[in-house]
């Protein structure tokens, strides 16, 4: 019986062996799960677990200018509806994107397109700001704001 149970043993770490050695990263493997509809995706690795830490890319489709890119007013607009428009990427998923004018939400998202009809004729003369805030699934925050002026 002894002899059996070593036998056995020799032959499990012989497998084990020869699994690690022909193929070493069979202990690594990727999962994606949704829980309370929000989908994550992580690496496991020899039983360590790899989060991701790359925080959404932003970019605005509107408004913009070339103004944009040289002040801190984007561009002024008169008695006129403003789309907001703006391209949020991630390396593994965007789970929201919030679009604010002066601190207030005025929409939140969990799917593209990410676009807001912003109603400037409501809104006092002067710079308005507009941020968007994109939270991926492991959330890593981003932020990008931008001017607008209100002439009214």
């Amino acid at each position: 019986m002894h002899k059996i149970t070593l036998s056995v043993i020799v032959i499990i770490i012989f497998v084990i062996t020869v699994v690690l050695f022909l193929k070493p990263n069979f202990l690594e493997s990727s999962y994606s799960s949704s829980i309370f509809g929000f989908n994550s995706e992580s690496k496991i690795s020899r039983g360590l677990l790899k989060q991701d830490n790359k925080a959404p890319v932003i970019s605005f489709n509107s408004p913009v200018s070339n103004f944009c890119r040289l002040k801190s007013i984007c561009q002024f607009v008169s008695g006129e509806a403003v789309v907001i428009s703006v391209d949020v990427n991630d390396n593994v998923a965007v789970k929201k994107v919030d679009i604010y004018t002066d601190d207030v939400m005025q929409k939140s998202f969990t799917q593209s397109p990410y676009e807001f009809v912003w109603n400037s004729r409501t809104a006092t003369n002067g710079a308005h700001t507009v941020k968007i805030v994109a939270i991926d699934t492991s959330n890593n925050k981003t932020t990008l704001s931008t001017n607008i002026e209100v002439r009214n």
